[in-house]
């Protein structure tokens, strides 16, 4: 458990993105390039994509689009998601996920509050 009630994924967790993103190919932003930091403070050149998990029914309602971050050689190092129950304009998201989604956001106490899931590397 990180601070402020953020999360740091579990390795069993993390390969099992790493396998839907690889059989998968799920849609995804252009890559952008930053600077990798790993845990104790390394840094690193590498590139970050934001992906959408939407298209899974294991992780649709957890990740939604998460940030995924590559090293040099293309390789998955890390993975970012603020879970915020967010709503978003109607488009964004499938109806059945947004309505979900604000459902959730709604139904949650007022005490609740959005937390990061980390794994690996990040460009924090």
């Amino acid at each position: 458990m990180l601070c402020g009630g953020d999360v740091e994924m579990c390795n069993e967790r993390f390969v099992g993105v790493l396998i839907y993103v690889k059989e998968n190919n799920p849609s995804s932003s252009n890559e952008t390039q930053v600077k990798l930091v790993g845990a104790i403070g390394n840094t690193y050149s590498g590139s970050k994509k934001s992906v959408s998990f939407y298209s899974s029914s294991e992780y649709d309602k957890v990740y939604g689009t998460s940030t995924l971050y590559y090293n040099q050689s293309g390789n998955i190092v890390g993975f970012y998601d603020n879970y915020d129950f967010d709503s978003k304009e109607w488009g964004q998201r499938s109806t059945k996920n947004e309505i979900i989604t604000r459902a959730i956001n709604y139904a949650s106490p007022s005490t609740a509050q959005p937390f990061k899931i980390r794994y690996g590397y990040s460009n924090r």
